[in-house]
């Protein structure tokens, strides 16, 4: 088993790593294939942290908002990149997002709806106690 100094270790150690890739792909970016694979293999990381987190109960409550915050993060960046003209060539992966942002609004909307409706109740059921 892993003790929190190695894994500490292990994740200083990674972050380094993607440190110097990105400085080096500051210098000169590498053929598109070689950046698909990278993209590839630092997806599959992230999927394996996501899933040791959401395995911890002390992440439950704060990851839904980290997610949601880098969700945000992600959405801020790509509202700057078609302000400034650069994603107008990529019109159908542009539909593709338009599409799933249009579900995520329908989702929250039914999700806030939800919270409304069932907030009277929980209110309700405290003051039938007695």
């Amino acid at each position: 088993m892993t003790s929190d100094h190695e894994l500490s270790q292990r994740i200083e150690y990674v972050r380094s790593l993607l440190e110097l890739f990105a400085v080096a792909l500051e210098r000169q970016a590498p053929r598109r294939q070689s950046l698909e694979g990278v993209a590839k293999m630092i997806d599959g990381i992230r999927k394996t942290v996501w899933e040791i987190l959401i395995s911890h109960e002390d992440y439950r409550t704060s990851l839904p908002q980290f997610r949601l915050r880098r969700a945000t993060e992600t959405c801020r960046g790509i509202l700057s990149d078609i302000e400034s003209g650069g994603l107008e060539k990529y019109g159908s992966t542009m539909q593709q997002i338009t599409t799933t942002l249009q579900d995520l609004a329908r989702a929250m909307s039914v999700s806030k709806q939800s919270a409304r409706r069932a907030e009277p109740d929980a209110q309700g059921m405290g003051s039938d106690v007695g």
